[in-house]
Order: structure tokens, then sequence, then C-alpha cells
């Protein structure tokens, strides 16, 4: 294939990965762009590996190698630390799904209070039902 014809066929893949490398280098990446980081990477990581092997022009293989190196800084990137990640979680993320799936919350709640109070409302009620929950024993500690 010539390089004419590479270039044509992939130029548009390339710029729009690095329209995405800009977006995660400056931290504003989209959930869609980061899910198919790893498989464009490796697009490009082939292309990369194509045009050295046919021996195409420096101004091909320099833009597409700098696109990799970039690439790869972004995927293999040191990432937070896990006790970071997890104080995130509990201030921010968790409340957030808590908003977000209040209804089984809610149905986890009354579920769980419910047979707290029924069970100790029957206890009340009838004195008898403790031995069902403890033991004998347990009751005269």
């Amino acid at each position: 294939m010539k390089q004419s014809l590479f270039e044509t066929r992939h130029q548009d893949e390339w710029q729009r990965f690095g329209q995405r490398l800009d977006a995660l280098e400056n931290g504003k990446a989209d959930a869609h762009g980061c899910e198919t980081f790893p498989g464009d990477y490796r697009r490009i990581c082939h292309h990369l590996a194509l045009a050295q092997e046919r021996g195409y022009s420096s101004h091909l293989i320099d833009p597409l190698h700098q696109l990799a190196m970039r690439g790869h800084q972004q995927l293999y990137r040191h990432r937070s630390a896990p006790l970071a990640r997890l104080l995130s979680f509990i201030l921010g993320g968790f409340p957030r799904l808590v908003r977000a799936e209040w209804r089984f919350v809610l149905v986890a709640s009354v579920l769980f209070f419910g047979s707290l109070i029924g069970m100790g409302l029957l206890v009340y009620a009838f004195p008898q039902l403790v031995y069902s929950i403890v033991s004998a024993g347990q009751l005269a500690d």
C-alpha cells in the first residue's frame, strides 16, 4: 500500500485519537472515550508498526510515534492512591449512588428496620417468642 493511500485511509482516526489524548491530558475526557481508548491505542500502535515496516517517511512515522507515546502515557499513567480513591468514593461516589438508587435503599431499609420493629413488637406482645431468637442461657446472662 502506498503511503498516501495509507495516510488518507487512517488520517481521521489519528486526528480523533489526538483529540481524545488532548481531552485526557486536560482531564476533560468523556466516559465513552475512556472505554474505547485501549482499542484505539492498539490500532495506533499497529499503524505505527506497519508504517515502520513498510519504510514510510519520517513525516508519517514521527507523528504516529508521538501519538503512540502519548497514548502509552495515558494508558499506563500512575493512578491515584487506593486510599484516596476509597475516601473519594465514601465522600462523593457512595452518596451519589444512594441518591440515584433511592428506591432500592428505601425498600432495603423498610425490610431491615421493619423486620426489626416487627420482631420487637411480637416479643413485647408475646414474651415467650424471645426464646426463638436467643437461648435461655444467653437470657440468664
